[in-house]
């Protein structure tokens, strides 16, 4: 018997679900010269950095968490002066550029697609970090991260054609470093696009790069938990549906072995608990249960009862027979009568 499907929680008490990846990235406000970051995951099985969604974890009507691919992939903390109206740097092309890379409910919307190591932005920082430091290794006291030109990449002739490299180029996000991670093996490598025309300084302050590099580990902790995290819901789902079941099948052994409903009216016998009842709620059912464990008790104070009786009755007669049950004795012999019989006894004996 399968497991029931989720079931509305309107009627229980309230889960608090806490969108760790919302909260990770809302950290990103005190990263000092932050245009946005994007984050890819190191795929195993194809050897390839998959873009990671950086969007909360939105549920279904049926309460089920949804699939990350409808996330965001690019996480914008402001917008580059390029793509800006208002800003003297902006251009119209960078605007549309900007917008391919963020507005996801365009038909020409630039998703980030599996990348090889080496190759566009986050392959190149990635095979540049793994064959400096090892990937993912030892970066929890790094205090000063290296900065690619993001045109630069693009306009490398060793570089095979990236659409959205080139926009990302010429949208602004033209300032880039990556910090790699290792999360009992799941790694990957956090891309951090900074804004160019702000002061470097600021930018590469030791403090605020060690603030980068904990909000990338973060990042990809919680990236990292996702699959544990829905497996375990998964895994206490499955064993409270499990304990339930062996609990329902245990009381209804106790019901039918023990004979409370044997005295049910047919009508209630028809609405107890049986298999043709499996989609009561769970209100419903423990308020069944309860009922049949009141009438097991007074079952059984009346089997005690019927038991003790009918002991005491038999103590009883049993007593009686042992005083010859209220016969007299029989009447006395002559002695002439009692040595006839002696001797007629010891003659044929």
């Amino acid at each position: 018997e399968a497991p029931p499907a989720h079931t509305s929680t309107a009627a229980t008490t309230p889960v608090v679900d806490v969108d760790m990846m919302s909260q990770t990235l809302a950290l990103c406000d005190h990263i000092i010269g932050l245009y946005g970051l994007e984050m890819f995951n190191f795929e195993y099985s194809s050897g390839k950095l998959v873009s990671v969604g950086l969007g909360p974890d939105t549920k279904s009507d049926e309460g089920d968490v949804e699939s990350q691919n409808s996330a965001p992939r690019l996480f914008i903390k402001r917008r580059t002066q390029e793509s800006d109206d208002e800003n003297d740097y902006y251009t119209k092309d960078a605007a549309e550029s900007y917008d391919r890379l963020t507005n996801q409910t365009r038909d020409d919307y630039l998703a980030a697609s599996p990348i090889e190591p080496g190759l566009s932005v986050a392959g190149l920082l990635w095979s540049e970090m793994s064959s400096s430091h090892g990937i993912g290794q030892g970066h929890g006291g790094q205090d000063s991260v290296v900065w690619r030109d993001v045109q630069e990449i693009a306009d490398d002739p060793d570089q095979p054609y990236d659409e959205r490299l080139q926009h990302l180029a010429k949208a602004g996000f033209t300032l880039a470093a990556g910090i790699p991670f290792d999360c009992n093996g799941y790694k990957g490598i956090v891309v951090i696009y900074g804004n160019p025309h702000g002061s470097r300084s600021k930018l590469n302050d030791p403090i605020n790069v060690r603030f980068m590099v904990h909000v990338a580990n973060l990042l990809g902790s919680v990236a990292a938990i996702r699959t544990p995290l829905d497996q375990q819901k998964e895994f206490r789902r499955l064993e409270a549906y499990n304990n339930w079941h062996r609990l329902k099948i245990k009381l209804l052994a106790v019901v039918w072995f023990g004979g409370a409903t044997k005295k049910m009216p047919e009508g209630k016998k028809q609405t107890g608990l049986g298999k043709d009842d499996e989609k009561m709620d769970r209100r419903s059912s423990l308020q069944r249960l309860q009922d049949a464990s009141a009438r097991l008790r007074t079952d059984f104070k009346q089997t005690v009862s019927e038991v003790k009786d009918s002991v005491r009755s038999k103590a009883t007669r049993w007593a009686k027979k042992c005083q010859g049950g209220n016969a007299g004795i029989p009447p006395s012999f002559t002695w002439t009568a009692t040595m006839w019989s002696f001797a007629g006894i010891l003659i044929t004996q």
